[in-house]
């Protein structure tokens, strides 16, 4: 209780002595006069542009290209201070030109950077290619400049997109073979994928939609290989030595209506970038083999339906497959004219000795013109061509 008086008399005589002072009108003015800030600041304590690593020099870099004018132009003259005072004169006039013509410097940034930047995935992979890399020497060409390649996984994952969907592809121990259509509808799909620009350009004054690919296909039989003894599946199968193979290759993208029109033309039809295996199998090569595989891959062609590929621009074209045997050798073409011998014309069944007679020579010989649908193979023609 004792303490609760003095309270009230302290208060009562505050009052009592400074009753004008309350009964007073205090104004406060509008302005407030800012005061400088002592804090010291917390964190990393900010480095000169000189002390960064490379990385923290490009992250500045970027960021100073996309800031204001003035930050970019204050930046820029406190770097031609340090040219001047380290007396690099090529810098500081590269500098005062960059600042006098901003805009030329942009692009030249831009062309810098682009050039300088990141592989593309489609870039890498065909550099990968183009040098026959194995995984362990693009890894190490990974490591000396990791800025301008990609890792592993993007070429591993470009060889996917390459190839056709797994769910096509059958395979055992001795065989493997992909689905003919699966196979042609990706073909189609990667050659429209380079030509698409070609192809909506001509969209907005020709009303083509209907396309052919016009492709060669093949039988081969290869032998010598080592033999790794591996279980086959097959009971006429010996060994791993001979490999009968099954390829194609596109040749041209055409207008269905205009065949002169032609979109896309493989300049280099031997390469084996363009080869594109449809069967590999472990198996020699012989004449009720190579008729049986033909019946086969004609069966398929006869079944094949054109697929429908839409354009960047939203529309679709729709894209039929023709297919010309003619990726074969001297063997496999006897074969499939039913030619008895090596030595007998394919073309018009004469016999070494009907060739020697002049008189037949120069009555003429028949042509077979169902053995001119295999074209006429120039793979051994420089060797015999005398015989």
């Amino acid at each position: 209780m004792r303490g609760k008086r003095l309270t009230a008399n302290k208060s009562a005589c505050f009052e009592k002595y400074n009753k004008d002072w309350l009964d007073g009108h205090l104004e406060l003015a509008e302005y407030i006069a800012e005061t400088p800030s002592t804090s010291t600041g917390r964190g990393r304590p900010q480095k000169q542009f000189d002390e960064l690593s490379d990385r923290s020099k490009r992250r500045k870099t970027d960021e100073m290209f996309g800031a204001n004018v003035d930050t970019i132009e204050r930046a820029l003259l406190a770097t031609r201070n340090i040219a001047y005072r380290h007396g690099d004169s090529n810098m500081v006039n590269l500098i005062g030109h960059v600042i006098k013509n901003r805009e030329s410097a942009s692009k030249m940034f831009t062309t810098l950077k682009d050039s300088h930047g990141m592989m593309s995935p489609e870039e890498a992979f065909e550099y990968f290619l183009d040098c026959d890399f194995t995984k362990y020497a693009y890894e190490q060409t990974v490591k000396k400049n990791p800025l301008r390649f990609p890792s592993y996984h993007v070429i591993k994952s470009m060889k996917k997109v390459c190839s056709p969907l797994a769910e096509s592809i059958e395979e055992s121990p001795s065989k493997i073979q992909v689905k003919l259509q699966a196979l042609k509808n990706h073909t189609a799909e990667r050659i429209i994928k380079i030509i698409d620009a070609e192809i909506v350009q001509q969209m907005n004054t020709n009303d083509y939609t209907e396309l052919v690919l016009l492709s060669s296909w093949g039988i081969d039989g290869s032998t010598g290989y080592s033999q790794y003894h591996q279980a086959l599946s097959m009971p006429n199968q010996k060994d791993d030595s001979d490999v009968f193979s099954v390829t194609t290759t596109p040749i041209q993208l055409y207008y269905q209506n205009n065949k002169k029109s032609i979109l896309w033309h493989n300049l280099t039809p031997q390469s084996i970038r363009f080869c594109r295996p449809i069967m590999l199998e472990f198996i020699k090569e012989s004449e009720e083999m190579v008729l049986n595989t033909k019946r086969y891959i004609e069966n398929q062609i006869s079944e094949l339906v054109p697929v429908k590929i839409q354009l960047s621009n939203g529309e679709f074209v729709l894209i039929d497959f023709i297919f010309v045997m003619s990726m074969i050798d001297g063997k496999v073409l006897n074969y499939v004219t039913d030619t008895s011998s090596m030595s007998n014309c394919p073309i018009c069944g004469a016999t070494p000795n009907v060739m020697s007679d002049i008189k037949k020579l120069e009555a003429g010989y028949e042509t077979n013109e169902d053995a001119l649908h295999y074209g006429i193979s120039p793979q051994h023609a420089w060797m015999r061509f005398s015989e």
